[in-house]
């Protein structure tokens, strides 16, 4: 397997691309997205297979504090099949109620690596997050983090794969930093899909960027769906390089549906399952929506390619979407 080129640049006589973005490994990603959506399935009991290359090994469940605090499904580990110092970890993304909550906590609280370790400055980051993330009650005795990296232990993993979608992406992220801190001799590669901003840009941005270096964090974003820009008109900042996509069903609408939509996972990875084996890599066209069908069969979205045009049109269409977290529909 191998590590997501973050380097490459488009070439210059590709007008389409703009600006610049990573080239990534088709069937690493793809994978990686796979994982994601079997992440739902197995919280929502539907019937999933694990991404092709990888074996399923264990599940990870977290405490949510918000609602009363509950028990969740939130992940899923899978193996590689030809290395077995090889994991997956694949973390869903907003379901239920409680999960809304913690997306809505936007109060910020001050990261503490796993090893203890003293950073400089202190990073601040997502309250709700923070708490799905170091959280335990009935049924969860140990948190999210302290699960993660007995299971790294206890598996001798050498090389770890993190992903999520949403919140996941969010608590993927703060994974992501806390392995760089806490486990340095670790082999760590994150890709988030549609992560909204995990913390503040003075802290955790700055603390982000000097540790989670090589490689870097792919966040793949749908410009014109609203949660990557999420806390909204606060001193939050996203990490990583940003891998662009733009996809929609109608332009100007503001509806609910029309935000999930733009948002929903299956609709992210029929966008790259068709512009990642490309050259370049992006989708023009248009495909079946993952959830949303009408009298006709499923609704038809539209893909763009990301240029100037189409990227500053998408920020002002996201603009007008409803200003919070979106659930993931039960598929």
């Amino acid at each position: 397997m191998t590590t997501p080129s973050v380097a490459a640049a488009r070439p210059q006589q590709s007008p389409l691309i703009t600006p610049p973005e990573p080239v990534l490994d088709a069937t690493q990603v793809l994978g990686m997205g796979q994982g994601v959506v079997a992440a739902y399935s197995a919280f929502n009991g539907k019937t999933y297979s694990a991404p092709s290359g990888w074996t399923q090994a264990d599940s990870l469940t977290a405490w949510v504090p918000e609602k009363g605090g509950a028990a969740e499904a939130f992940g899923l580990w899978f193996t590689s099949d030809s290395a077995s110092s090889t994991a997956m970890l694949a973390l869903r993304g907003t379901v239920t109620a409680a999960d809304v909550s913690a997306d809505e906590h936007y109060a910020t609280t001050s990261f503490t690596p796993f090893s203890g370790a003293a950073m400089s400055p202190v990073p601040q980051v997502h309250g709700g997050f923070w708490g799905i993330y170091t959280g335990t009650g009935t049924g969860v005795p140990q948190s999210l983090q302290a699960q993660v990296f007995a299971w790294l232990k206890a598996h001798g993993i050498q090389t770890l794969y993190v992903t999520g979608h949403s919140l996941g992406g969010g608590l993927a992220e703060l994974l992501a930093l806390d392995l760089a801190v806490s486990q340095p001799s670790l082999k760590v590669i994150t890709v988030t899909f549609a992560a909204p901003k995990a913390g503040l840009a003075d802290s955790w941005g700055t603390a982000y960027a000097r540790y989670v270096t090589s490689p870097a964090t792919v966040r793949v974003v749908n410009q014109y769906d609203v949660v990557p820009t999420l806390p909204p008109g606060l001193n939050y900042t996203q990490v990583g390089v940003e891998f662009d996509v733009l996809f929609f069903h109608k332009h100007w609408d503001t509806s609910t549906q029309e935000a999930t939509i733009r948002h929903e996972m299956d609709n992210y990875l029929t966008v790259l399952s068709n512009a990642l084996p490309a050259t370049p890599q992006l989708f023009v066209g248009s495909f079946a929506d993952g959830v949303y069908s009408d009298s006709n069969g499923p609704l038809q979205d539209t893909s763009e390619a990301p240029t100037a045009d189409n990227v500053a049109r998408a920020k002002v269409s996201v603009k007008a979407l409803p200003q919070r977290p979106v659930a993931q529909p039960v598929r």
